[in-house]
């Protein structure tokens, strides 16, 4: 038998006037050993955004069918989750967030990395480590994805 935690919140009168039609929920039960549970996370998360998509005319790129739009060494690590991925304000890169899912320090990077704040500012960064529980915003120059 696996335990299962309910949880309710309360619906204030405005929101009570607003709700409307009926609501459909889709939920999942992954068991897995300690050591995985990383990858079980990062499951769980993907699981909590809705798939959305449309048609649309074949296009040209250089993208393999089974390739990636972005290798990067800290999404390696099983304990390291994505969060956000997307054009610079500037429009001359890509800013990728990422944080550390573990209580220990994770090695994202050998090389300088370009960390910035949500701002996209450049922040100082020192080291190559995510502390535990570190989120990490970077930006990546478009010659490199």
């Amino acid at each position: 038998m696996l335990p299962v935690n309910l949880v309710t919140g309360a619906i204030s009168q405005h929101q009570k006037h607003n709700v409307c039609g009926n609501f459909e929920v889709e939920y999942a039960v992954e068991c897995h050993q300690a050591q995985g549970r990383f990858s079980a996370y990062r499951r769980a998360k993907a699981l909590q955004t809705p798939m959305t998509s449309l048609q649309v005319e074949k296009q040209e790129g250089s993208v393999a069918a089974s390739g990636s739009l972005l290798k990067h060494t800290a999404l390696t690590h099983p304990q390291v989750c994505p969060t956000a991925f997307k054009v610079a304000e500037n429009e001359e890169g890509y800013i990728l967030r990422y944080y550390n899912m573990s209580q220990e320090n994770v090695r994202v990077s050998e090389g300088q990395q370009t960390v910035v704040d949500l701002l996209e500012q450049p922040y100082p960064v020192h080291t190559g480590l995510l502390a535990p529980q570190e989120i990490r915003t970077e930006w990546i120059k478009k010659e490199e994805v």
